[in-house]
């Protein structure tokens, strides 16, 4: 008939050989209609469509596919043809944008101000119309899952970004490979686990690492003094292992690197003793954020004194008791003695032999509280006759930590 109407399917491919040939107005591409009847030449028409496309992105803080946990990453877009007004986002936990967008975390648009789920998104577009600002937060209950990006133009259906993808790093845990996480003692070496989200494959052709494996994404840990900033007044360290006089060869400095997930650092300021210091994490190429939840104070034994005579004489079989001083002391530590000249409070076998009442525990002094209103720690002990002319030499030991040497 005179009239017909002809369904036809357009796809534009995204090519920069396109995006360079389509003039731009105003941060927005126009393409007008040419059909062909039959074997007539081609005919133009004043139709227009106006492509949209998004070209690329990154991040403005740090990597573009870690969001630190509770902390905001903002994102910079780029492309072709967006408007706050009228284009809608989300993320979504899928590999598709078809189900329901509530459960697939915050729906973001201009028709609600109103956030519901486990990531929090705010995004801007500059005037062009050819970038935006995307602000994102993981909040609690992410679970580190990898969300990825729902964008629809206009009134089109959404689409799925699947190379625009964001991971959920977080430290979960701080446990201590001997004693305790939140107690460190000077000159003495501590190493901790730090745990965080467990590590998962998304993509067939992309193997997401953990945040805390540091095999490719070198996270590295600092301390500060305090619980201020991760960026000033930080705590120096050594990595290496020092003597328990604190003589070492290793450097000092303020950073250490995350290697499977462990990390390792030694105290030797003199100055650090009964202070707090405070967890700076660095996941991937993010900045240090502070974990106010996870802290180490240090300890240290500055003397012992006995309580009358003579320090540096016991005489065998004869109960005598010390004063200990220091920081982080505490009631139920224990301390022991080594002799044969060893330094390694490990030896058993040079464990200096006393005589005590604790047959759990035997050959150790448990500390206790000295006099009345006072907070001076004291250890009573007796040396067995067979120590007679033997030189002793400390080891102490705070809460569950190991036994530390002191000369």
């Amino acid at each position: 008939g005179p009239h017909a109407m002809v369904r036809s399917k357009v796809e534009f491919a995204d090519t920069e050989e396109l995006l360079g040939r389509v003039p731009k107005v105003n941060g927005r591409m126009f393409v007008t209609m040419c059909y062909k009847h039959s074997s007539e030449e081609w005919q133009h028409y004043n139709i227009t469509m106006e492509l949209h496309v998004l070209t690329g992105y990154r991040s403005l803080v740090g990597g573009k596919h870690l969001a630190v946990h509770d902390v905001a990453e903002v994102l910079r877009f780029e492309g072709y043809g967006f408007k706050e007004s009228y284009d809608s986002l989300f993320w979504t936990s899928h590999f598709n944008c078809t189900a329901d967008r509530i459960s697939q975390t915050n729906y973001v648009d201009n028709s609600t101000a109103e956030f519901e789920g486990t990531v929090h998104s705010e995004w801007s577009v500059d005037p062009g119309a050819v970038r935006f600002n995307l602000t994102t937060t993981f909040l609690q209950g992410s679970g580190g899952e990898v969300q990825r990006l729902c964008y629809s133009f206009r009134n089109e259906p959404p689409m799925l970004y699947g190379s625009v993808w964001l991971k959920d790093a977080k430290l979960d845990t701080v446990k201590a490979v001997a004693g305790d996480a939140d107690v460190s003692v000077l000159n003495y070496q501590k190493k901790l686990r730090l745990i965080g989200h467990t590590p998962r494959t998304y993509f067939a052709d992309q193997d997401l690492e953990d945040s805390l494996d540091a095999q490719s994404l070198n996270d590295t840990v600092r301390w500060a003094l305090g619980n201020e900033s991760c960026d000033e007044n930080l705590a120096h360290f050594v990595v290496g292992e020092t003597r328990w006089d604190g003589v070492t060869a290793e450097p000092q400095t303020h950073n250490t690197t995350v290697l499977n997930g462990t990390t390792t650092f030694t105290f030797t300021d003199p100055s650090y003793a009964g202070k707090t210091m405070t967890l700076c994490y660095k996941h991937g190429d993010e900045p240090y954020h502070m974990y106010t939840d996870f802290t180490t104070t240090v300890r240290h034994v500055d003397a012992i004194n006995s309580t009358y005579a003579s320090t540096d004489h016991v005489v065998a079989a004869h109960a005598k008791t010390f004063l200990f001083t220091g920081d982080g002391l505490a009631v139920a530590d224990r301390a022991r003695f080594l002799f044969n000249g060893t330094t390694d409070c490990t030896d058993e076998g040079s464990v200096a032999l006393l005589v005590d009442e604790d047959f759990e525990d035997t050959d150790t002094m448990k500390i206790v509280a000295h006099g009345v209103g006072r907070d001076e720690l004291a250890a009573s002990f007796e040396f067995e006759p067979e120590m007679s002319g033997e030189s002793v030499g400390l080891c102490y030991r705070f809460g569950n930590e190991p036994y530390m040497y002191y000369n």
